[in-house]
């Protein structure tokens, strides 16, 4: 027989572990666990640092001792070189021979001028209109007022902003979120600014009652003329988190800070050789592996990629371009395509070098196919990717040799 007080520990034992289990279902079932929400805040959080630390020029692997004097970069910085491939990596040695051969003068631009600070801020506000017949029935009211400090284009820079505004409802199904987008719309574009003044307007039927599930996302693009627009950041704000958003009747203004947005599209890998005799710049594009068709088509038999090459001054004029023969899609797309480029010898160390992968499609109802753009690389003097900028330095001082070079869409 048991006695009181072990008969009293049994209870306490049964109802602490009734608790855990409780505590274990809701993490499972509910979207509101701490436990979880602290473990996603931690992996967003090492996933901004992460993502923010590879955009940066002044937090990435620098260039060689010849840009220390244009004040580019800071003394005792790593430097690039090649890898046992063949190809352009990070390296902490840089032999001698290679920067002898880099010393080419002050820049025309500095990178740092053309580096933004960053993905920037977006500032805007949100107000729920109820309906006269019915309070849980009403529409939210979007305004986007202006970008703040919005990052630069990462060749030449510049920027020709915009936004574009999802309401997303989220689900939850074993510790598992899936977001479905319900509405987007979009900003017109501004020309050449940072801090782009928009103040427009957008309203979503929406009830009071969704206000648990759905979140605004707002993403901002760079408008770019030659290739596909780039993602410069993306700001979310879940409606469960504004606080009297269905009792207010005024807008409730917000600035959040832009995270920045990476993702992979894909990589190219090509070879570049400088003829200073000819006033030529001779590509051979070798092939392109992990290209996201999915974006542009349905299956991979409709998929016909090329590349197209452009050779830009530094105003962002177009010097020369070339492209490859249409393919056939798969998961590894071989070009095996030399493209030779006019190049003359006096501003060539100015040019950049803007490689776009892009789909032409044949099914649209006009006779011309319409070409949709996937990804783009650049190298050049005047890209914020200090390995691009190297690689270019490094084919202009060894002439005639074949640099190879494999390089991450964006």
């Amino acid at each position: 027989m048991l006695s009181a007080w072990e008969k009293l520990g049994l209870i306490f034992l049964a109802g602490l572990f009734l608790s855990l289990v409780f505590i274990l279902l809701a993490c499972i079932f509910g979207p509101n666990c701490w436990i979880r929400n602290y473990i996603d805040n931690k992996k967003k959080r090492k996933a901004y640092l992460d993502s923010e630390a590879n955009g940066c020029l002044k937090n990435s692997s620098a260039f060689n001792s010849a840009y220390v004097e244009d004040g580019l970069i800071e003394k005792g910085e790593p430097h690039h070189s090649r890898s046992e491939s063949g190809f352009w990596s990070n390296n902490s040695s840089f032999n001698k021979k290679s920067n002898d051969s880099l010393d080419m003068g002050t820049p025309t631009t500095s990178l740092k001028e053309t580096e933004g600070k960053g993905p920037g801020r977006v500032l805007f506000s949100v107000q729920y209109v109820k309906t006269e017949d019915n309070e849980k029935r009403g529409k939210l009211q979007v305004l986007i007022k202006s970008g703040e400090e919005l990052a630069s284009r990462r060749y030449l820079g510049g920027c020709d902003p915009y936004f574009e505004l999802r309401i997303d409802r989220s689900r939850w199904s074993f510790k598992k979120e899936s977001k479905t987008t319900v509405a987007s719309f979009m900003t017109k574009p501004e020309k050449k600014t940072r801090n782009p003044i928009v103040n427009q307007s957008f309203s979503f039927p929406i009830s009071s009652n969704d206000f648990k599930n759905q979140s605004l996302t707002i993403l901002a693009y760079d408008k770019d003329r030659f290739a596909n627009p780039t993602v410069l950041g993306v700001s979310t704000l879940s409606l469960r988190d504004v606080a009297n958003l269905a009792d207010s009747d005024v807008p409730i203004d917000y600035s959040l800070t832009l995270r920045p947005h990476q993702e992979n599209l894909g990589s190219l890998e090509f070879a570049v050789t400088y003829l200073p005799t000819a006033g030529k710049v001779s590509v051979v594009m070798e092939k392109c592996t992990d290209a996201k068709w999915k974006k542009v088509c349905c299956s991979l038999q409709d998929f016909r990629p090329y590349v197209k090459l452009l050779l830009l001054s530094k105003t962002g004029r177009v010097v020369s371009k070339r492209k490859t023969t249409c393919h056939c899609g798969g998961d590894e797309i071989v070009f095996a395509e030399t493209l030779t480029m006019d190049a003359k010898p006096e501003e060539v160390e100015t040019y950049t070098l803007l490689l776009v992968l892009a789909h032409q499609d044949s099914s649209a109802s006009t006779e011309k196919p319409t070409r949709i753009p996937i990804g783009k690389a650049a190298v050049g003097r005047n890209v914020r990717n200090t390995e691009a900028a190297l690689f270019w330095l490094s084919v202009l001082k060894n002439p005639r040799k074949s640099h190879p070079m494999k390089i991450a869409l964006f």
